[in-house]
Formats: structure tokens, sequence, C-alpha cells
């Protein structure tokens, strides 16, 4: 059987004049994230990925768009404006704003606290890595640039801030230093 896409279909699409009355598309979600660079740590907005903030910045090839936030939430400054690329290489470790999960996406995989040292900061949180793998070890193997720590714990080196609690904190492992196992809280 063949589909109907001859002249006929042509035919029956919705005459042009009537995809104009849309008017202009709403401006896209902007996300708030906190990042930390080696310059220190800004909030900043980005145009919402629609996925984990881990899979996008890995599927990002160089840079990613970012820009300061408004000074006020109702600020009348453009969409457009202010927009920067920075480069996936500064971006050290990114703290996405809560978001609910979505339960078809959960992976089922056991944590393991892991210390990750990442410019002049120490991340420590929990690693979810398949069954039976030893989360270090499957770390260098895997190749992601970035890994989402949850439950995660952000210390500057220098002890210049006090530690920042964070339900994730999503680390840039090609500018990591150390990988290594955490004692956890029980041990």
């Amino acid at each position: 059987m063949r589909l109907p896409l001859g002249r006929s279909w042509l035919d029956r699409r919705r005459p042009a004049a009537d995809t104009t009355s849309l008017g202009p598309l709403p401006p896209a979600p902007l996300l708030r994230l906190q990042i930390h660079t080696y310059a220190g740590a800004a909030e900043v907005e980005t145009t919402d990925p629609g996925q984990r903030i881990s899979d996008w910045l890995d599927a990002a090839e160089t840079t990613v768009a970012l820009r300061e936030p408004p000074a006020q939430a109702n600020d009348p400054s453009s969409p457009d404006e202010g927009w920067e690329q920075l480069r996936l290489d500064d971006l050290l470790v990114v703290v996405p704003p809560p978001q609910p999960a979505d339960p078809a996406r959960r992976l089922h995989r056991p944590g393991q606290a892991i210390r990750v040292a990442v410019g002049p900061y120490l991340v420590t949180g929990t690693a979810h890595v398949p069954p039976g793998t030893e989360a270090v070890a499957y770390l260098g193997r895997h190749g992601s640039r970035f890994l989402a720590l949850t439950g995660a714990t952000i210390e500057r080196l220098d002890n210049s801030a006090a530690p920042v609690a964070c339900p994730v904190a999503v680390v840039n492992l090609q500018q990591a230093s150390s990988v290594r196992p955490a004692a956890t809280k029980s041990g």
C-alpha cells in the first residue's frame, strides 16, 4: 500500500495564510543555573534544554550559551540580550535547579560516594553506576565529560568559602585532577 503523499496530499494542506495568523512564538523558557568556574561561582540563565543538564552538557560540542539573569524578576530587557558563549572547559561544576524526576527515565543504579577535585573545588556526592561496578574505575572507562552527583557538597580547596550543599551537582570530569572513593557517613 502506498502512502497518500502525492499531489492530493499537497492540495489538502492548510493554506499558507493560516500559518501566519499564529503570531510570534513565545520565548523559550529560561532555566537558572549556578556555575562554578576558575574565576568563582555565578548565577546564570540558559534556555531550558528540555533534558537533564548532564546530558545537555555532554551533547554540546565546545560552548554553551549563558547570560547573567536580570537584576529584577520583571526586568523589561530583551530576551535576546546579554547572551555569551562559555567554553565547556571553563565550566567546572554546574548546579541545576531542583526538577521533578521523570520515573520513566530513572535508572535504578546503586550509588557510591566519590570525591572529585576539579579546579579550586572539591565535590563530594553520590555517583550512580551499573550494579557490580566500582564507581572510580567505571567513570575512568565511561568517557562522559560531565557527571551528575546527587546529595552533593561543593567546597573550595582553599577553604575561602563555606561548603555548599545541593541536591545535584554536575561535575566536569575532563577538568578533574582526581576522582576517588569517599568515606560514607556510616563508615
